[in-house]
C-alpha cells in the first residue's frame, strides 16, 4: 500500500489471475492524517480481463503544446493519456518542486511549479510513466516551449 497525495495505491503482492473476481475490503478502523477513523468499511468487487496488458500509456495532450512561444510564467504543465497511469506524488521543474494532481481516473496529470517558470526561458520537457498494471511507456515522450520575456 502507497499513499499518494489524497489517494492510495494498492500493489498485489503477485499479479492477479485472468478473468477472476476480486473482492476488496477497506477496514472502517482505517484513519486519515487527523486520526479520524472512516467508520464503516468500504467493499467492492471488481474482475480482471483475460489478457495481459502490454501497452503502455500514450500521450495524448500537453499544455502548454509544443512548441509554443510566450507561455505565461503562472502556467501549469498538463499531460493527458489515453489510459490511467500510476500515480506519483513528486515532480520537479527547473529543479524545484512542482504540485503534482491528477484527475479522477488519473488520465490526467498537471504539475504546478511552486515558483512559477522563469521568464524568457526554453523548456525541453519530457515523462515517461506505467500504467497500474506496471507497463512502461515505449519511451520517454518530449516536447518543448518557450516562456513570455
Amino acid at each position: 500500500v502507497t499513499s499518494v497525495g489524497t489517494s492510495v495505491l494498492f500493489q498485489p503482492s503477485n499479479n492477479l489471475l485472468a478473468d477472476t473476481v476480486y473482492t476488496i475490503t477497506v477496514d472502517g478502523a482505517i484513519k486519515d492524517l487527523a486520526g479520524n477513523p472512516l467508520g464503516t468499511a468500504v467493499v467492492w468487487n471488481f474482475k480482471t480481463g483475460n489478457q495481459v496488458d502490454i501497452l503502455g500509456p500514450q500521450v495524448l495532450t500537453v499544455f502548454p503544446p509544443d512548441g509554443s512561444v510566450n507561455v505565461p510564467t503562472i502556467s501549469s504543465i498538463v499531460v493527458g493519456f489515453d489510459e490511467a497511469i500510476r500515480p506519483f506524488q513528486f515532480g520537479t521543474i527547473d529543479g524545484r518542486p512542482a504540485v503534482v494532481t491528477f484527475n479522477d481516473v488519473y488520465t490526467t496529470v498537471t504539475m504546478l511549479p511552486t515558483a512559477g517558470l522563469r521568464p524568457g526561458s526554453s523548456y525541453n520537457s519530457s515523462i515517461y510513466v506505467t500504467d497500474p498494471a506496471g507497463t512502461q511507456m515505449d519511451e520517454a515522450f518530449f516536447w518543448e516551449f518557450s516562456t513570455a520575456p
